[in-house]
């Protein structure tokens, strides 16, 4: 084929992919996206479009910046994937992203895949409000569509002049740093007569879970901002909210191995050290003499875990074992190891946390080389919905010797016979 000839076919291929088209699959997608997706799809490239409509409860118009927290940290991959203005809500949004496969299973003798997600925080500007979220998207299907309403709101200062105009913007990534915390991920029970532990399989390994990320925010207005355009205002003076759950992120899994045992009837938290991410964004609006500043906590990878030295206890273990029990331990059998589930939402699990972080900003200009000290202390919370949708951990189970030939019972803490975070265990033989 000719150069001249592929001119002309190519438009001629869009035009009889565009009819085969059927909405409302398609609806609102523009037609470049479909070009190139198309384009992508006749490459062998697993490409694939999200639609996004993000519902706010607000009139508009509204500056949207999207932040992409899909693509593993140490690639070092830029984070603003949309930043640009919107006229009213919904606001609809058009990505393209690879659909990589990252397990293939059958459900019903039908094959499903599931593919790797994708993860962003959302910020969204109005007159006077600050809206945030974080949004963790399967791409399912080729073109993947959803509408996302749950949004943190900040009250902020007003920028009225940029709004009627829809003025410049400048927005920008200051500066980032990392460190280690230590939060709970799970616990374990147990009852006389067993040891209970608690921990990741190899095939765990470079999967993820979905733990919490925080975000804080500080603005600053008139005088103070001219200060900052000049370089004389001292950032450690920003007066910062206090941390704010954004949502949960996907964590890569680092470590693999059974921790400690809980015995005797003693119950244990799961320690987890992660390793976060601190970005800091500034988004100035010149016209009306106002800076946001912006702080997001989030978790890159879990690089250790453990249970904890000091122990709790469960009414509910060694009691009566509901009729529709998850499994029993035969008598004779010594040990098993059992699945858990992706979590009910039911159990959260909290940490108090106070540490400080020295930023070392890059931008603005006028900034470069200044360490910014910022001191944290907070509540983190870990919610168990979804925690281990795509990691799931495992508890290894040994009955002691004297133990071995009586039949142990376990069930799960919110459905007892469907998977899910925490598991109660006796030696009590369901009723009836």
């Amino acid at each position: 084929m000719t150069k001249g000839e592929h001119r002309f076919l190519t438009p001629l291929i869009l035009v009889v992919f565009s009819s085969l088209l059927v909405p409302p699959i398609f609806t609102g997608v523009p037609s470049s996206s479909l070009y190139s997706l198309f384009l992508d799809w006749l490459q062998g490239r697993p490409s694939g479009l999200l639609k996004i409509g993000l519902m706010v409860p607000d009139k508009g118009p509204f500056y949207v910046i999207v932040f992409n927290y899909t693509v593993p940290w140490s690639e070092k991959a830029p984070r603003v994937l949309y930043s640009d203005w919107s006229q009213g809500s919904p606001i609809q949004l058009v990505f393209k992203v690879y659909r990589i496969p990252e397990e293939r299973f059958l459900v019903n003798d039908t094959l499903k895949i599931k593919y790797h997600e994708q993860a962003y925080a959302v910020y969204i500007r109005s007159k006077d409000k600050i809206y945030v979220a974080s949004l963790i998207v399967e791409p399912k299907d080729p073109i993947t569509s959803i509408t996302y309403t749950r949004f943190k709101v900040f009250n902020a200062t007003p920028i009225p002049r940029t709004m009627a105009i829809q003025g410049d913007i400048e927005s920008y990534l200051m500066g980032t740093t990392y460190n280690f915390q230590n939060i709970k991920i799970g616990e374990i029970h147990s009852i006389p007569g067993i040891k209970v532990s608690w921990g990741f399989t190899s095939e765990d390994l470079y999967r993820q879970i979905r733990i919490e990320m925080y975000s804080r925010y500080a603005s600053i207005s008139g005088e103070d901002y001219m200060k900052y355009r000049d370089g004389d205002y001292d950032l450690n003076n920003l007066q910062w909210s206090q941390p704010t759950v954004l949502g949960k992120v996907l964590t890569d899994i680092a470590v693999a191995g059974y921790t400690s045992s809980a015995s005797g009837g003693e119950c244990k938290y799961i320690i987890g050290r992660v390793y976060y991410e601190y970005d800091m964004q500034c988004i100035e609006y010149p016209l009306d003499q106002v800076a946001d500043f912006a702080i997001f906590m989030i978790p890159l990878r879990l690089t250790g875990y453990w249970a904890s030295s000091k122990t709790f206890s469960c009414s509910i273990c060694g009691g009566s074992t509901p009729s529709n029990y998850a499994g029993k331990i035969e008598a004779g059998r010594q040990d098993t190891v059992i699945k858990l589930g992706s979590g009910s939402g039911a159990t959260a699990w909290s940490a108090s946390l106070s540490f400080s972080i020295g930023l070392t900003l890059s931008a603005p200009l006028q900034y470069a080389g200044t360490t910014l000290n910022l001191g944290f202390t907070f509540t983190y919370q870990v919610s168990s919905n979804d925690v281990y949708v795509e990691a799931r951990p495992k508890l290894h189970v040994v009955k002691e010797a004297s133990y071995v030939n009586q039949d142990l019972y376990y069930w799960y803490k919110m459905h007892a016979d469907k998977a899910d975070e925490v598991v109660h265990f006796s030696w009590t033989p369901p009723t009836g």
